[in-house]
């Protein structure tokens, strides 16, 4: 789950608890600017689309960042 006002990502589980949410205060680099749109890939990476810094966070399942694909504004 998204909040775009607070600048995190929520995970839960499929019974709706609460598992955690990013950015962690051990992950500084994974830092959301109006997430916006969150995916599961098949592997369990978590893709989340950041639309003010205009850019894709991938991560693990963990939550570790996997790395960042920075998108032209156009």
């Amino acid at each position: 789950l998204a909040d775009r006002a607070a600048n995190r990502v929520f995970r839960f589980s499929f019974a709706g608890q609460a598992r955690g949410s990013w950015p962690a205060a051990h992950h500084p680099t994974a830092m959301f600017d109006a997430p916006c749109c969150v995916r599961v890939g098949a592997d369990g990476t978590v893709y989340v689309a950041d639309q003010d810094f205009t850019r894709i966070h991938r991560l693990s399942p963990t939550g570790e960042l996997r790395g960042a694909i920075t998108l032209g504004r156009g």
